[in-house]
């Protein structure tokens, strides 16, 4: 994944969204620490980048998984882009026996908090004005995780560090 790719994919959800995208974070410095930092999933067609989730599985105290970014491009919604991505990261999260996984939304992008708790995730407080969810590693809505599998057609993902 490149950088440029990455950039771009921000950028132009900032401008989309408008307000509450990101508010007041530097997109460069941002993109700069989920390249060096995160472990990053991009789902693509050809040259055209679908969908990115960076994550990280670090906290080795807490056992918490922790989602930092999940975009899917506008022209790329509805086709399950998203939840193959969330499936993926709850299947590491399991192999490396962490016990859950957390996300922040925005209180405005009430469609996310929807989908996020239609795929398990449940609210567990406030922090920093987001809204904290979190779901049992375990837990995939109908779906066993330790036996996903993922589409190979026309698409890549992968798993950049």
């Amino acid at each position: 994944m490149t950088r440029i790719m990455l950039l771009e994919m921000l950028k132009a959800e900032r401008a989309r969204v408008i307000r509450g995208f990101l508010d007041g974070v530097d997109l460069d410095d941002y993109v700069d620490k989920l390249l060096n930092h995160s472990e990053i999933l991009v789902r693509s067609r050809g040259n055209r980048c679908l969908g990115i989730l960076a994550f990280y599985c670090n906290d080795s105290r807490s056992r918490r998984a922790f989602i930092s970014l999940l975009l899917v491009a506008p022209e790329a919604r509805g086709h399950g882009i998203a939840r193959e991505m969330l499936e993926q990261v709850m299947s590491i999260t399991r192999s490396r026996r962490f016990h859950s996984v957390g996300i922040e939304v925005s209180p405005d992008n009430r469609l996310a908090q929807s989908y996020y708790h239609h795929f398990g995730f449940h609210a567990c407080g406030v922090r920093n004005k987001l809204i904290s969810m979190e779901i049992g590693a375990e837990i995939v809505k109908g779906v066993k995780t330790d036996t996903l599998t993922f589409p190979t057609d026309n698409t890549v993902m992968r798993v950049a560090q």
